[in-house]
């Protein structure tokens, strides 16, 4: 400053006054300059670290929407069944349940005479970041998509619990007694609100799993939370789909989790066997 000074000691009057404005122009704009820059940087720093929240919870959706594309052979095989014994003309209920349906359910006082995965998805990290001041740096195609898929999932979880509380309901045909041809009728009813309940579950995963093989993931969703390589990455699926198998049964349909591994290969870049995604295959 004081070199500048000098400089400016060389000339008199408004020269002087005016080579001595332009160094306090030119300081504030070095000023404004590197705190627009710091700001940038904060901004993309909080940018990303919310994206890769939400990206994660993605992530998490992605593989329980697999997993009830997954399930839904073991659904309708539940539904069909318990339709059959329904449409029977026995005064008495005589239950017959699959071991594998109530496999590793401990939170229910009655066998579950239906049972689909109950898989709520946290919404937080989209809502808390869509509610502050970043949310208006993210491209608008970008924004609505996330908008659309958590209001969904949204909706999913919320649907999710419903059809738990219902199949609740059904839980006294857990249980062998009398039955009346009203009380049959009423079951039946009952099972139909289920089963569209469920449907739209299953038509929201599909939708949503197709959406999500087409959106831009801007992090790597911390895939490799996941497993760190591909060899503890294969040894976490043939696990997944052996636990699938023991709660549903052999209905399970493991190539529904082909959306999943697409996704996990794209952002880590590994390779995986996908020999375990074919109906039937080994655990």
């Amino acid at each position: 400053m004081r070199f500048f000074r000098r400089l400016a000691g060389m000339g008199s009057g408004w020269k002087t006054f005016g080579f001595e404005v332009a160094i306090v122009v030119v300081g504030v704009v070095i000023a404004l300059l590197g705190n627009h820059l710091v700001t940038v940087m904060n901004r993309e720093a909080e940018m990303e670290q919310s994206m890769e929240a939400i990206e994660n919870d993605l992530l998490v959706a992605l593989f329980f929407f697999n997993e009830r594309e997954a399930i839904e052979p073991c659904r309708l095989e539940q539904e069909a069944n318990l339709l059959l014994r329904l449409q029977e003309d026995d005064e008495i209920w005589r239950p017959v349940l699959s071991d594998s349906l109530n496999a590793d359910n401990p939170i229910t006082t009655l066998p579950m005479v239906l049972r689909t995965p109950l898989r709520p998805v946290s919404t937080t990290s989209w809502e808390t970041f869509a509610e502050g001041e970043s949310a208006v740096y993210l491209e608008r195609e970008v924004f609505s998509t996330l908008s659309y898929l958590f209001g969904t999932i949204a909706q999913m979880t919320e649907n999710g619990y419903e059809i738990w509380r219902l199949k609740g309901r059904l839980s006294h045909l857990a249980v062998e007694g009398a039955i009346t041809p009203l009380q049959r009728r009423e079951a039946i009813a009952m099972l139909g609100e289920i089963s569209a309940l469920d449907g739209v579950q299953f038509v929201h995963a599909s939708q949503l799993s197709d959406l999500l093989d087409q959106y831009e993931f801007q992090t790597d969703g911390r895939v490799y939370e996941w497993g760190a390589t591909v060899e503890e990455f294969e040894q976490i699926i043939p696990r997944m789909f052996r636990n699938l198998r023991q709660t549903y049964g052999e209905c399970v349909d493991p190539s529904a989790y082909q959306d999943f591994i697409e996704l996990y290969e794209r952002l880590s870049g590994f390779d995986v066997d996908d020999r375990m995604l074919k109906r039937g295959s080994g655990p």
